[in-house]
């Protein structure tokens, strides 16, 4: 393990973040549980569209809460001034 943190350090200049790399796995552990909690239909498209959706907003809502990612906090709070600060015709 050491060697491949000195590896990436000196080769890609990257830092590795042990702690939030393990809250990024236990998020989409959690966000993959909960869509499989979700009941199944008889129409595929629909189980898709369902189980997916829900799976990818509660993995990217735990990672913007919990501030797992700079760059998705700066994307979605830039998104919500947007929203908020528009100017009605």
């Amino acid at each position: 393990p050491i060697s491949k943190y000195v590896l990436i350090k000196r080769v890609f200049g990257m830092t590795l973040h042990i702690r939030q790399f393990f809250w990024v796995l236990l998020a989409g552990a959690a966000a993959y549980f909960a869509g499989r909690l979700l009941p199944t239909t008889a129409f595929a498209w629909l189980n898709i569209l369902l189980k997916s959706g829900i799976t990818v907003a509660i993995f990217g809502f735990l990672v913007w809460k919990f501030h797992l990612s700079p760059e998705i906090n700066t994307l979605i709070n830039a998104f919500w001034y947007n929203i908020n600060n528009r100017k009605s015709p």
